[in-house]
């Protein structure tokens, strides 16, 4: 086994329709046998805004451009480039770009994936 592996590029084009955005995923893959978690790469055009999204499983979202807004029940942040944003398990949640398109990583964990 080696100690480093290119796991995936990020690329909208490489995106697919979740959530009500576009995203693609890193995690989880086949290569590793004893994953833990989760992670993908989205993008949301400006104006739009994602799906209500509420699952059983901690969220790190890590914003690499654009402008939005994160709500969850009464609570919301702006969120920009270079933001990090921690959602608690079983909160929905909805993100609103405000700006130009907005773009984050999210890592999820535990790994239960129900869709």
């Amino acid at each position: 086994m080696t100690a480093l592996r290119h796991m995936a590029t990020l690329s909208e084009e490489s995106a697919d329709g979740e959530f009500g955005t576009r995203c693609q995923r890193v995690f989880p893959l086949s290569l590793i046998d004893d994953e833990t978690l989760g992670a993908m790469g989205c993008w949301l055009e400006p104006g739009r805004q994602t799906e209500p999204d509420q699952h059983d499983q901690r969220e790190m979202v890590f914003v690499t451009g654009g402008r939005g807004t994160l709500v969850s029940g009464a609570e919301s942040t702006p969120l920009r480039a270079g933001d990090v944003v921690f959602i608690e398990k079983n909160h929905e949640h909805v993100v609103h770009c405000t700006g130009e398109q907005l773009t984050w990583f999210s890592v999820y964990w535990p790994l239960k994936e129900t869709r």
